[in-house]
């Protein structure tokens, strides 16, 4: 299975395209924990408009692009859409 969120134009992001995923309880609020900041941009080195998935623990995720000031824009939120393997 392939789990998948939606960027703002629409289209699925595969977790193999996105840079990452983390949890944030709040997601719609727009704003990283500072963990999770540091995370995304020391650990894994994205930067403003990198595209990482965003999951609030409750069965909910989206994808996500990174701004500026620890801050991201959410998209496509809800339920993942399970993808079957490609052959």
């Amino acid at each position: 299975m392939v789990y998948c969120g939606m960027v703002s134009d629409g289209r699925r992001i595969s977790l193999g395209e996105a840079a990452g995923r983390v949890y944030e309880p709040a997601p719609r609020e727009g704003r990283l924990s500072s963990d999770n900041r540091r995370y995304l941009e020391k650990v894994l080195r994205l930067r403003p408009g990198d595209p990482f998935l965003v999951t609030d623990g409750l069965g909910n995720e989206g994808s996500a692009t990174l701004g500026p000031d620890g801050t991201f824009t959410l998209a496509g939120w809800g339920p993942p859409v399970v993808s079957p393997p490609s052959p």
